[in-house]
């Protein structure tokens, strides 16, 4: 357990969180969260589960688990941190070595718990948040790739870590373990609070999956609630509610309604991933409302001009709007629409 070994594992446990949460933003990992923290609890408070170990069979039964991590890495020391970090690139050649299927198979448990939660917790999605517009087959094919990068993750991640808690313990260096627990709490803080006080908050692929694929299952409905939409937005503009930035981006209340009606048919996470931009600025005479879609999809779009008119092609609309994002890396401020 040298210096730099320590140094280098910190980092890692200060980086980790800030890779899961924006992660998080993109791909669900509400199971791999839980996992990673039954994981981290069970490292953590292993003395206490011993005590309680004869009280409670089930507690005996996670404390044997526990006790075979120690009793495998009492024998086989752990290898280069680099080893496990690498961890899922090297699987496939792993698979030759007696000891790793070893090390490997203590992780099943946990590996098949995180499969059981992401699992469980993709049949509540469907239900939420799919049907009943959007077919089965389809959710399937969105799932699983979803669910190959969260396991991907899920390995990644906790192997890396437990390692690094198990070892730190079987040293005796419990204080070392604290104060990668305490960064890796620290990180996991600053993460959330910057993922939150993001002015275009990542929206996550199945989210803009669910909104194309629910307007292509009921294409009636998805243009009905659109063009509502885009009818509120004028009427907003006209009566001068309405807020813009420089580039002519809506902003504010307006387009919370925007957002409203667009709820009256999508979910609502898949109403908050429509933006809506007016051209030009200084004197509105088209309004674009437009979901972006994940890859080389064209986003989903309609756009209406002043008189009420559906622009239906994207030629009738100004060269590089429909490619055209949000980008607040610049200090613009807000001016109103009429101007």
């Amino acid at each position: 357990m040298s210096a730099i070994g320590f140094v280098v594992r910190l980092l890692y446990f200060l980086v980790v969180p800030f890779v899961l949460v924006f992660t998080a933003a993109a791909i669900p990992m509400t199971g791999v969260l839980i996992n990673f923290i039954l994981l981290l609890a069970g490292f953590i408070g292993i003395e206490r589960l011993r005590k309680s170990a004869d009280r409670h069979r089930i507690v005996g039964v996670f404390v044997r688990r526990q006790l075979r991590f120690e009793a495998f890495y009492r024998e086989h020391p752990p290898r280069l941190f680099l080893y496990y970090v690498l961890y899922p690139l090297l699987f496939p050649f792993m698979l030759a070595s007696r000891v790793a299927r070893q090390e490997f198979a203590l992780y099943r448990g946990f590996t098949a718990l995180g499969v059981v939660l992401l699992i469980a917790f993709g049949v509540v999605d469907y239900f939420i948040n799919w049907a009943p517009e959007i077919a089965l087959g389809e959710f399937a094919a969105n799932w699983f790739a979803v669910l190959f990068l969260q396991i991907l993750v899920l390995i990644a991640f906790m192997i890396p870590l437990s390692v690094t808690i198990v070892g730190y313990q079987l040293a005796g260096s419990a204080r070392s373990v604290k104060i990668m627990l305490g960064a890796a709490a620290m990180s996991l803080a600053l993460a959330a609070l910057g993922a939150a006080n993001m002015k275009e908050p990542l929206t996550p692929a199945p989210t803009l999956a669910r909104a194309r694929l629910r307007g292509e299952a009921d294409p009636g409905r998805a243009v009905a609630v659109q063009t509502a939409a885009l009818r509120g937005i004028w009427l907003d503009l006209r009566d001068r509610r309405a807020a813009l930035d420089s580039e002519g981006w809506l902003e504010g209340p307006a387009l919370a309604h925007a957002h409203a009606e667009l709820a009256d048919f999508y979910r609502r996470d898949e109403a908050a991933a429509f933006l809506v931009r007016v051209w030009p600025v200084d004197a509105p005479a088209g309004v674009l409302l437009k979901c972006k879609q994940p890859g080389d999809r064209p986003p989903l779009w309609l756009a209406m001009t002043a008189d009420g008119a559906v622009l239906p092609y994207p030629t009738a609309l100004p060269a590089g709007l429909l490619e055209s994002y949000p980008d607040h890396r610049s200090d613009r401020h807000k001016q109103p629409a009429d101007r």
